[in-house]
């Protein structure tokens, strides 16, 4: 099987979507073809075979001047990328977007393979929607009485009044970006009001939440297998009494992305809380009609909260199913879902031939003349 991985992209999560790409597709590569396609900053499609090593995006401006441009084209009922200087179109059988952010990972990218007819890993554009969206996850959440942090939503500065109902300290976030970018901690007013001001220039929304102080947090992974939706190992993250940032969760060592955090695996827990957590996590995953390989985060302070939903996570949460599943099993693993998902879909009716019915709306609006 040949395997178009789709990375990159415009979003503010480029870099981060760029390494966990090179994450699957290393994977990926010891059962399948993987064919890499760089989405630019500016959305364009890009193909070199060197796309699957970091290496190649430390000089990318001279890479993308040797003209690399592709477009996704269907000949002959096959999936090609096609460019000029090609001596043979590549072709591919199924895309697998390995994308962060708004924009990419909010079904955007999703949408538009699906428009092309071009076979999708993790096939699921409600799913992809909701998760990036933390305000309208948050209220299925209360819908399925899963305890959550307080919030507040603003959708205009001015709004900040609303936020008499919460106590400080208190966390700021965009409402569809991921990667802690634009995620502040602020302990007063004055500072909220900065810093909302900043989140505004990430998103039209912003989420406002109030901050769980001396709570732990852990993090699961999860998977549909053999027709059964299975957990990970929980992970403890060690964070302190604070919130993770972009420069923290990445800098540090950013050829690993995720992976690098400083944590606890598995974590060292009650058997109650394991239970209630992998409950939890299962139960959202059937709920939010989840595809693929997904991340819940949790924190616990006398009770357990959801604190946010990844659908495509970083690192894909491989770390957290080695002694489980390998890398390369559980990407095996989405990949068959994906497969017999799509065999089931091709077999479904799509469209229906009524065309005579414009005959009988065309005698109906000449009787009205």
């Amino acid at each position: 099987m040949r395997i178009l991985v789709l990375f990159g992209g415009e979003s503010v999560e480029h870099e981060i979507s760029i390494i966990t790409a090179s994450q699957v597709m290393s994977a990926l590569s010891v059962n399948y073809t993987v064919l890499p396609l760089y989405i630019s900053k500016e959305n364009k499609l890009y193909y070199l075979e060197k796309f699957k090593d970091l290496e190649a995006f430390k000089n990318l401006s001279k890479v993308l001047k040797k003209k690399n441009e592709v477009s996704i084209e269907k000949i002959n009922k096959k999936y090609y990328l096609k460019r000029k200087n090609f001596k043979k179109n590549k072709y591919f059988d199924i895309a697998f977007p390995i994308v962060h952010g708004k924009g990419m990972e909010d079904s955007t990218l999703l949408s538009y393979l699906k428009f092309k007819k071009i076979p999708v890993i993790s096939d699921s554009l409600s799913f992809y929607a909701l998760a990036q969206n933390k305000v309208l996850s948050k209220r299925v959440l209360n819908d399925l009485k899963i305890d959550n942090v307080k919030f507040v939503e603003l959708t205009s500065k001015e709004e900040i009044k609303k936020i008499k109902e919460l106590e400080y300290p208190l966390v700021v976030k965009p409402n569809t970006l991921g990667s802690s970018i634009g995620v502040r901690k602020v302990s007063d007013e004055e500072e909220l009001k900065e810093v909302v001001e900043e989140a505004f220039m990430y998103d039209k929304k912003v989420l406002v939440e109030e901050f769980l102080s001396d709570s732990h947090e852990y993090n699961i992974s999860v998977v549909e297998k053999d027709k059964e939706i299975i957990v990970s190992y929980i992970e403890e993250v060690v964070k302190g009494d604070n919130v993770l940032d972009y420069k923290q969760k990445y800098e540090g060592d950013s050829c690993k992305g995720m992976a690098s955090s400083k944590r606890i695996l598995p974590a060292k827990i009650s058997e109650k809380l394991e239970k209630e957590i992998q409950e939890k996590a299962i139960k959202i995953y059937k709920y939010f009609e989840a595809k693929g390989v997904i991340r819940i985060d949790f924190l616990y302070k006398d009770k357990l909260y959801v604190n946010e939903i990844n659908a495509i996570p970083g690192s894909y949460s491989f770390y957290l199913w080695k002694g489980k599943m390998d890398f390369v099993e559980l990407l095996d693993t989405v990949i068959d879902n994906s497969k017999r998902d799509l065999f089931l879909e091709n077999k479904r009716i799509k469209s229906i031939d009524k065309m005579e019915i414009f005959n009988k709306y065309e005698k109906s609006f000449n009787k009205l003349k």
